[in-house]
């Protein structure tokens, strides 16, 4: 995240301390895991955080986990961690309907 996220609680979930930093990022459920779009990458401090959870080893798999890509909805916070945040995506709306046939 861009700047310096205070007044975070350990055990906080990611996905609230983004939030209140007011950054935006992808999420369509709320935080409530069953979007799978609050993918956020750790940068340091991947030993501060919750273990992973059994849906994100399911959703991203080891590799991902091991570049350190977690989901922002289900890793707690245990210490001082760096995250990046992608940029949110947007759904890409046609350019016009298909014609009846």
């Amino acid at each position: 995240m861009n700047g310096h996220a205070t007044g975070v609680t350990v055990g906080m979930r990611l996905f609230d301390v983004i939030e209140a930093q007011r950054v935006p990022f992808s999420s369509a459920c709320g935080g409530r895991g069953n979007c799978h779009l609050c993918r956020v990458q750790i940068t340091s401090g991947l030993s501060h955080l919750s273990p992973p959870t059994l849906l994100e080893k399911t959703v991203l798999g080891n590799v991902s986990l091991a570049e350190g890509w977690r989901l922002a909805c289900q890793t707690e916070v245990q210490g001082e961690v760096a995250v990046t945040v992608p940029t949110p995506r947007r759904k890409q709306r046609p350019l016009a309907k298909p014609m009846p046939q």
